[in-house]
């Protein structure tokens, strides 16, 4: 697995790849992160869109596609937020979405 690092208060910190989760499929129902490990551990979750134009929230309401963040075809997000459970994403159509976890 590789490792990387992130800094917490100035601190270094050492992370690795915990979980790939791969062929998600996003469409116009509201999903959450897929598969999730254990959040005590995850420090960082990595999203690649490889179909459709995705929208995402994190506060917990549900994304629509005036409301929320887009994240275009073959983009990648790298996210650092705190609840994961509060990450929600929707899809005009059937979108593929990679998802990496990153923990200590």
């Amino acid at each position: 697995m590789s490792a990387d690092y992130i800094y917490e208060g100035g601190v270094q910190i050492k992370f690795t790849a915990i979980l790939h989760a791969e062929n998600n499929a996003v469409t116009s129902s509201p999903v959450g992160l897929p598969s999730i490990p254990n959040e005590n551990f995850i420090k960082r979750v990595v999203l690649r869109v490889l179909g459709d134009t995705i929208y995402w929230t994190d506060d917990g309401s549900n994304p629509t596609s005036t409301h929320g963040f887009p994240l275009e075809k073959d983009e990648t997000l790298v996210y650092d937020g705190h609840d994961l459970n509060l990450f929600k994403m929707i899809s005009a159509s059937v979108s593929d979405v990679r998802v990496i976890y990153y923990g200590v």
